[in-house]
C-alpha cells in the first residue's frame, strides 16, 4: 500500500509497508526470510526477540504461524497442526522429556497430548543425524573428551567410539597436545616421541576399537584431513588400517597395512584429506579397528606430531562424501545440512505410550529419512507411537484424510527430511 505525505520542506513523500519474502529454503526451520527493510519481526502478532534485521532465519517453533516483518505481507506456512479433527502432532524437534539421555515422555505441538514411558529400560533414545541420513560410520569422531598431556594408558572415550594409544613399555611416548576444531571439524594434535627399545615395530593409533556393522561386497572408504604440525616423520610410517570379519568374526580381510601401496606417504605440512578405498569381501560384515595408525620399526627413533581431523568411514561408491561429524552414536550433524531430529527405539521393548479416545483413528508419520506412512482404521485405546526404528513425526486423525491432505502431509515431511 502506498501513503501520501509531506516532507519537511512540503514536498510529497511516497512510504510504503515493506514486503517480505523466503530468500532461501522451503520456508520450515532453517529458511531464510527476507524483508526490503529492516523492522520488528512477528509470528501472529507476537515480536519474536531480537528480530529486527532484513533477515530471519525460521525455527521449528514459528512454523505454521504468520510471519510478519513491520507491516508486510504475511507468509504462513502449512503445518501437520492445521489438518482438522487432529488429536495431536509430535515432532521430535520439541516436545521432548529426557530422563538420564533417554525420552520418558513426548508431548504434541501445544503441549498434549502427551506420550509417555516411566520404565527407563523402555524408553528411546533422542538422536539427530544431517538431512539425507547418517553415512559416517564412525560412534565418534569428537576429540573433546581426551585430555591435553601425555598418555600414560590408552584412552577411550566413555562410549568406546574412539581410543588413542599410549607408547606402553616401548620407550616411545605419546601425547595429545591439544584438540579443537577448525571448519567445523574436530580434531587432535597426537605427538609420538622417542625410541623404540622393544625390539620389535610399535604400533600406535587413533581408532575405533570394536567391531562396525557393513554391508559385504559394497565399496568402502576411509578418509581423513592429516597435517604434519611439529617435528618430522622420519622414523615413522602413517597408514590407515581396516580388518573385515565375517559372521563368526574370521578374519576375512586386511587392507591398507604396513608398507603397502595404500601407505600414507604423502603426509606433510600441509593440510590434506587423504582417502583410501578398497570393496568389502563377499562375506564381510564387520569392519575392527578403522583407523589412523603410526608405526616404529624396532630401533627407530621418532618425534612427530600429527594433526588428525574429519576421520570418516563410509560405505560410498565414488570416494569419501562431505564430512560428517559424529560426537556419539546418536548425535552425528553435517555442515550445510539441517539436522533430522527423531526417535530411537531398541527394537526389543521401547514403547511411548498414549490412549486414544473413543472414534476410529488414522494414524501419519514420517520416519527420519522421510518415509511417510499412512494407517487407518485403528480403534480407540492404548497407542505405541513408536511404530518405526527411527521415528521424525507421527499425528492421529479422527477421519481418513483425503488425497490432498495426503500429498500436503508427504510434501511437509520430505521438505524437512530430505
Amino acid at each position: 500500500m502506498l501513503g501520501l505525505g509531506l516532507g519537511v520542506a512540503g514536498c510529497a513523500v511516497l512510504s510504503q509497508a515493506p514486503a517480505i519474502a523466503v530468500d532461501s529454503g522451503t520456508g520450515l526451520a532453517g529458511s531464510v526470510y527476507r524483508a526490503t527493510r529492516a523492522g520488528q519481526w512477528t509470528a501472529d502478532g507476537q515480536p519474536i526477540a531480537g528480530a529486527t534485521g532484513t533477515t530471519w532465519v525460521m525455527t521449528p517453533a514459528h512454523e505454521g504461524a504468520a510471519i510478519r516483518c513491520g507491516a508486510s505481507n504475511a507468509i504462513e506456512i502449512w503445518v501437520p497442526s492445521d489438518l482438522p479433527g487432529i488429536l495431536g502432532w509430535w515432532d521430535a524437534r520439541r516436545g521432548v522429556t529426557l530422563a538420564g539421555g533417554t525420552v520418558s515422555a513426548w508431548a504434541a505441538v501445544g503441549g498434549s497430548p502427551v506420550a509417555v514411558q516411566p520404565i527407563g529400560s523402555r524408553q528411546p533414545a533422542l538422536a539427530r543425524h544431517p538431512a539425507g541420513g547418517r553415512r559416517n560410520l564412525y560412534p565418534r569422531t569428537t576429540f573433546d573428551w581426551a585430555p591435553a598431556g601425555p598418555v600414560a594408558a590408552n584412552l577411550t572415550s566413555a562410549d568406546g567410539g574412539l581410543r588413542i594409544d599410549s607408547g606402553g613399555a616401548s620407550g616411545l611416548t605419546t601425547t595429545v597436545v591439544a584438540t579443537g576444531i577448525l571448519g567445523g571439524l574436530p580434531w587432535i594434535d597426537y605427538r609420538v616421541q622417542g625410541t623404540n627399545t622393544s625390539g620389535t615395530g610399535q604400533y600406535l593409533d587413533i581408532q575405533y576399537p570394536g567391531n562396525l556393522p557393513v554391508t559385504p561386497g559394497q565399496p568402502f572408504q576411509w578418509s581423513a584431513w592429516l597435517q604434519v604440525v611439529d617435528g618430522s616423520t622420519a622414523g615413522l610410517q602413517i597408514w590407515a588400517n581396516a580388518v573385515f570379519r565375517d559372521a563368526a568374526s574370521a578374519v576375512v580381510g586386511v587392507t591398507w597395512d604396513q608398507g603397502g601401496s595404500n601407505n600414507l606417504t604423502a603426509v606433510s605440512g600441509v593440510m590434506a584429506r587423504h582417502v583410501r578405498s578398497t570393496v568389502l569381501p563377499a562375506n564381510a560384515v564387520t569392519v575392527t579397528m578403522p583407523g589412523v595408525f603410526f608405526s616404529v620399526p624396532a630401533g627407530a627413533g621418532v618425534d612427530c606430531t600429527l594433526r588428525v581431523m574429519g576421520m570418516q568411514i563410509e560405505q560410498a561408491a565414488a570416494g569419501a562424501t562431505a564430512a560428517q561429524v559424529c560426537a556419539g552414536i546418536h548425535d552425528c550433524t553435517e555442515a550445510g545440512r539441517p539436522d533430522i531430529w527423531h526417535l530411537v527405539r531398541d527394537g526389543v521393548d521401547d514403547t511411548l505410550d498414549l490412549t486414544l479416545p473413543a472414534g476410529t483413528w488414522t494414524r501419519a508419520l514420517a520416519d527420519s529419512l522421510g518415509a511417510v506412512t499412512f494407517t487407518e482404521g485403528i480403534a480407540a485405546g492404548p497407542e505405541d507411537v513408536l511404530r518405526v526404528p527411527r521415528l521424525a513425526d507421527i499425528l492421529h486423525v479422527d477421519r481418513v484424510l483425503t488425497q490432498t491432505e495426503r500429498n500436503q502431509l508427504t510434501s511437509y515431511w520430505q521438505a524437512r527430511m530430505t
